[in-house]
């Protein structure tokens, strides 16, 4: 009688195994597509440092779209993969604002990926029919001890393009500003310029430091509403 609860309580929301894969390296972090209206996709890093692209054709419904009833476990299928993303990465984040292609949402088309192994953070964007991606932007910063898990800010009416990275060993929480700030009403940053990141030396984003935290963060959610 203790929450958090488990199935027994309530049987008919037990989730159902419908496919299981066996893959080369051991798997570290796992990632969905928000919504069925697009490409829907789930990703899976693995420790050697490749991004497993797999068709989730029918099994996310989303806001409604393209919904199928019983799809068959067949449609869940490696379509692709993407290497180099970094070893052992342990922490997928769902990229809220970028790419700006209003043709698909921008949660299906990158994702950011942490590397605890090499203490780096890359984004990977997806090729249109999302079987495909390649490392657009990486940030490695001399300050973050030890890398384990990203965040992307929302970007709503206000965009800022800030991501947080959580530091284990450095018990602390990182920002990292990778795009202009533009606001709803002008203001000291109007669209469409806004107002640059300012990078030194040609950095793929601005640091915008950290705040100490008392013990060791694993995991963190930075949703306007989680």
């Amino acid at each position: 009688n203790q929450w958090p609860f488990t199935f027994d309580v309530q049987a008919s929301q037990k989730p159902t195994v419908v496919k299981t894969v066996s893959l080369g390296a051991r798997p570290t972090a796992v990632k969905t597509t928000v919504s069925e209206r697009y490409a829907t996709r789930a990703w899976v890093a693995t420790q050697d440092g490749t991004l497993h692209i797999y068709s989730l054709n029918g099994f996310a419904p989303g806001d409604g779209y393209n919904m199928t009833a019983n799809p068959p476990a067949s449609n869940i299928a490696e379509v692709g993969t993407v290497t180099g993303i970094g070893r052992n990465p342990t922490s997928l984040a769902t990229s809220k604002g970028e790419p700006t292609n209003t043709s698909l949402d921008a949660g299906s088309q990158q994702v950011i990926v942490a590397s605890r192994g090499d203490n780096k953070i890359n984004w990977v964007r997806f090729a249109s029919n999302g079987n495909s991606g390649s490392i657009v932007r990486t940030i490695q910063h001399s300050e973050m001890k030890d890398l384990i898990a990203v965040e992307d800010s929302d970007n709503f009416s206000n965009e800022n393009y800030v991501l947080s990275a959580l530091d284990y060993t450095g018990k602390a929480v990182r920002n990292y500003r990778y795009g202009q700030v533009t606001f709803a009403d002008g203001g000291l940053c109007p669209w469409p310029t806004g107002c640059a990141i300012n990078a030194i030396n040609g950095a793929a984003a601005e640091y915008g430091g950290a705040m100490a935290l008392p013990g060791k963060p694993f995991q963190m959610n930075s949703s306007n509403v989680p």
